[in-house]
């Protein structure tokens, strides 16, 4: 009985409050990605060598990172 009374406190307290995501999470897969696609375009000017799948594949990434970080954003500041 004593969890099922702590697991209703717990919902309440989660609606009222709801967690905040990991806002120091997402920044931090963003900066990688960003780290990654610099060392790419170094790469590029120091060899000249062809990159387009590998620029391709990361600019998919970092897409994919923004908009879930946005989604995140969105649902954290718009749920209301």
């Amino acid at each position: 009985m004593n969890s099922q009374k702590s697991s209703i406190l717990k919902k309440f307290f989660e609606r009222i409050f709801p967690p905040s995501p990991d806002f120091y999470g997402m920044l931090d897969r963003q900066i990688g990605i960003v780290a990654e696609m610099a060392e790419l375009i170094v790469e590029y000017m120091e060899t000249g060598s062809e990159l387009t799948g590998k620029k391709s594949r990361k600019e998919d990434e970092a897409d994919i990172i923004k908009s879930d970080t946005l989604q995140t954003l969105n649902e954290a500041f718009y749920s209301c």
